[in-house]
């Protein structure tokens, strides 16, 4: 199925951190399908760009009302003021006291969010005037940190003003649906596997060995960005109850609002953990994924993850949290990961005992054959039957 000269300005744009994006556009590029440059949330920009792009396509787009810069001061007004209002110098006194106050500050953040938010709004409907269409990967239905009434507010118009919504899972589908009720197809697409992206693994040996952990001892895995919502506290817990039977590895780097003084803690008084706090190169994600015998997901919620399908690309069997994403990709497959009552260190304990019961060889097996299912040029199927509606009802590039 192949439609010519559907050309989509994507947000982000590929080559980040995050290589979903280039596996995503690099499944559509044999079916017809150009990308732009990503896309500047600002009227000039539509100006200038719309008439040569069919759609827009945003994922996480709370990045865009929360990374966008605040308001400018005047200062050439307060230059005027102090001039020809020599008292006036106390009342600006008085409010910079005031703003280095926490509430304000807060209250700040919430203003300038709600201005980039407009600004959003207005772009969406200068897209729509030029008959560019919108879409939307709700990789989540909420933000992972300080989900608050501006971040709603930007979810459900973006709802409201797409023409194509796409879901990694069925129930992500339905809480959609019940939270934002918007007017527009609804396509779930399987999240695809990450083949291509990492490099083969180093000896496990000599990875175990650099980061001090015994090679002779399961290594339970925390690889990827570390956050609150993952649970990985739950993950040091877990370890200590089984008493020096596994090792623990935590890498990845620590989200701004993570509270890392307290993990490193809990990693110090974890008996067989350490603790990797930084960025880490494809190369390394290969090497720690591979010198780990089980990858732990004690995810507290979700609407979707690459970590899992990440795992499972490297043959990597998981224990993970009892959530619905997780649920729907597992099914039926017990050898490749297993379910735990989310939130509970000692299920996640059990489940690790449990786990480490079936055979290393059974475990990579069924993981990689997993991973298998989720190859990118079937996944995207759904995708590209929406797509091609979307390009017959939309604009035409000139």
């Amino acid at each position: 199925m192949i439609f010519p000269n559907l050309v989509i300005a994507s947000l982000p744009g590929v080559g980040g951190v995050n290589p979903y994006i280039d596996l995503f556009y690099n499944a559509l590029s044999p079916h017809g399908v150009t990308l732009y440059q990503p896309p500047v949330v600002d009227s000039d920009w539509g100006r200038n760009h719309f008439k040569s792009i069919n759609a827009l396509h945003f994922h996480w787009p709370e990045y865009i009302w929360r990374q966008s810069p605040p308001p400018r001061e005047c200062s050439h007004f307060r230059s005027y003021v102090r001039t020809h209002f020599p008292g006036a110098w106390r009342i600006y006194r008085i409010s910079d006291s005031l703003s280095r106050l926490e509430r304000v500050k807060r209250a700040h953040v919430l203003k300038n969010r709600a201005l980039s938010l407009l600004n959003f709004r207005q772009f969406l409907r200068q897209a729509k005037h030029a008959r560019v269409r919108i879409i939307w990967t709700a990789h989540n239905l909420e933000s992972h940190e300080n989900f608050d009434v501006v971040d709603r507010a930007g979810f459900r118009l973006l709802a409201r003003y797409a023409d194509l919504i796409i879901c990694h899972g069925g129930y992500s589908k339905l809480s959609l649906e019940r939270t934002h009720r918007p007017k527009c197809p609804i396509v779930v697409m399987p999240h695809g596997n990450y083949d291509g992206i990492y490099p083969p693994p180093r000896p496990r040996e000599l990875v175990l060995a650099e980061l001090g952990l015994d090679s002779k001892i399961p290594v339970m895995g925390c690889v990827g960005t570390i956050r609150g919502y993952k649970g990985f506290d739950l993950a040091c817990q877990a370890v200590k109850t089984l008493e020096g039977s596994v090792q623990l590895l935590c890498a990845g780097a620590p989200h701004g609002l993570f509270p890392l003084q307290e993990f490193q803690s809990l990693i110090d008084s974890t008996p067989g953990a350490v603790f990797v706090p930084r960025q880490l190169t494809n190369e390394e994600f290969s090497d720690y994924c591979a010198a780990c015998d089980v990858i732990l997901l004690p995810y507290r919620k979700i609407t979707g993850s690459g970590a899992l399908l990440a795992s499972l690309t490297m043959a990597r069997g998981v224990v993970a949290s009892d959530l619905a994403f997780f649920r729907e990709i597992l099914a039926g497959t017990p050898d490749a990961g297993i379910l735990v009552e989310p939130g509970s260190a000692k299920a996640l304990a059990d489940g690790i005992k449990q786990y480490l019961g079936l055979s290393r060889a059974r475990r990579e097996y069924a993981a990689r054959e997993l991973a298998k299912t989720f190859d990118w040029s079937h996944v995207i199927a759904p995708v590209v039957a929406e797509m091609k509606s979307l390009r017959q009802q939309g604009s035409d590039v000139r």
